[in-house]
């Protein structure tokens, strides 16, 4: 049984606000396997082919911060009572803003075109001010700092470093500034995206979705406690010696501790898995066991590529490339697992609040279960993991593998999508029963 007790909707946006951002991602998803179509082997040549870049983009901006914005929107009022001010208005302007943001990117990239990324600019800085400022409202209110809300403020922060970083960079590349050197800036930024913004959002989530929705037990109380604190300040201390202090040596000693605590977190999730109280097969256990191996391969691989630089001097551009599709393919796996979860759940349980508030108690309100069956689940992971495997292998044997594994991601992206629409469409069909069961609603005086 799910333990609900301490949610609350009272306070919870519309499902239609969190939704826009779920069925968004899997679009951009698509976008992705497109572009890897189109581009084929030049996306396994270099970190900084304009493809690659786009690509790149398009994941991270495109699926998971879109994902992750919007669970970010439901979660802070259901788990903290803590709703962003004006929710509709800024989950509506930063929806609309992180589309057009991210196409922008996109375009920019592969065309060179700098006017593209100027438009991507005015965008994102549109959409996400006014989501900041509702964000850290909601977060300074919430009077029981749990770990999952202390890991979110962290998040938060690390999303606005990113992104912040991120526009220095871009105004830098159309000529609107001069950074210098752009790789330290590009590092810095693609660390606190990865290493702060999404990983601290999804280890925070974790502490909350892996034992409500799998049945395991809690994850330890230390881990709970110091985990985020020690990540987020490794990240800071990193960001400070590489400013000040920029010796690689010790950045590399520092980002080795920050990426050895996710390899913590990956090892006591599996072995939480391993302790489930029931037996039940879930069929987004896959994608859990992906994510978590791809955290510890990747890790792995970082390890080896630092310390034996000189001697894969002729190999590091296939290290890099390789680290950074696993990570990638790390976080999306992880994603995928979390909606198949949250959108189901978040359906029964508005449903459910409707219900109550309708008085409508001939209607039936569907089990989280039969929102959607577990074997379209698992065709879709079984098609996600396939085509991730045939990435990694366009990378460290032969190129032209992209072109499946491409065509094999968009379609567990269609797939995906086809997944969401359909729980969204159960959704909306015993929404309206409830509204007829309630009849219309007495007109006062």
């Amino acid at each position: 049984m799910l333990n609900t007790a301490n949610l609350s909707l009272e306070q919870a946006p519309p499902i239609s606000i969190p939704f826009r951002f779920f069925l968004t991602a899997p679009l951009f998803g698509l976008l992705a396997g497109l572009l890897m179509l189109y581009y084929g082997p030049d996306m396994v040549t270099s970190r900084w082919s304009p493809a690659t870049l786009a690509l790149t983009h398009a994941l991270t901006l495109g699926v998971m911060s879109m994902v992750m914005c919007g669970a970010m929107m439901q979660m802070l009022p259901v788990l903290a009572g803590s709703p962003l001010p004006r929710v509709r208005e800024v989950g509506t302007v930063l929806h609309l803003a992180m589309i057009i943001g991210t196409l922008g990117l996109v375009l920019g990239f592969i065309s060179s075109d700098g006017r593209w990324f100027g438009v991507a600019l005015s965008a994102l800085a549109v959409g996400f001010a006014p989501f900041f400022v509702a964000l850290f409202v909601a977060l300074i209110r919430v009077k029981v700092l749990s770990p999952t809300i202390l890991g979110m403020r962290f998040a938060g922060t690390a999303l606005l470093v990113t992104i912040g970083l991120g526009m220095l960079v871009l105004m830098a590349r159309v000529g609107w500034l001069e950074l210098g050197n752009p790789v330290p800036w590009v590092d810095t930024h693609l660390s606190w995206g990865l290493v702060g913004w999404v990983g601290l959002l999804l280890v925070s989530v974790a502490y909350q979705v892996v034992p409500m929705f799998h049945v395991t037990p809690e994850y330890p109380e230390w881990l709970r406690g110091y985990l985020t604190k020690g990540l987020f300040g490794l990240l800071i201390v990193w960001t400070l010696v590489g400013a000040v202090w920029p010796t690689v040596f010790y950045q590399d000693i520092l980002m080795l501790l920050s990426l050895g605590c996710y390899v913590l977190f990956a090892l006591q999730t599996l072995k939480l898995f391993q302790q489930k109280r029931r037996k039940v097969k879930d069929a987004t256990l896959l994608f859990w066991r992906v994510s978590l191996v791809g955290i510890v391969l990747a890790v792995g691989l970082w390890a080896v590529m630092v310390l034996f630089s000189d001697q894969l001097s002729g190999y590091l551009t296939t290290f890099v490339l390789l680290i950074g599709a696993v990570v990638l393919l790390a976080a999306v796996a992880v994603i995928n697992a979390m909606l198949y979860k949250i959108v189901p759940f978040l359906s029964w349980f508005h449903l459910q609040h409707r219900q109550l508030a309708l008085m409508s108690f001939t209607v039936s309100v569907p089990h989280m279960k039969a929102f959607l069956a577990d074997k379209h689940v698992k065709r879709q992971s079984y098609l996600w993991l396939a085509s991730a495997l045939l990435l990694l292998l366009a990378i460290v044997v032969d190129g032209v593998l992209i072109y499946p594994g491409a065509l094999l991601f968009v379609i567990a992206n269609l797939y995906l999508f086809i997944n969401l629409a359909l729980i969204y469409r159960l959704y909306r069909q015993v929404s309206g029963q409830l509204d007829e069961a309630a009849g219309p609603t007495p007109v006062a005086g």
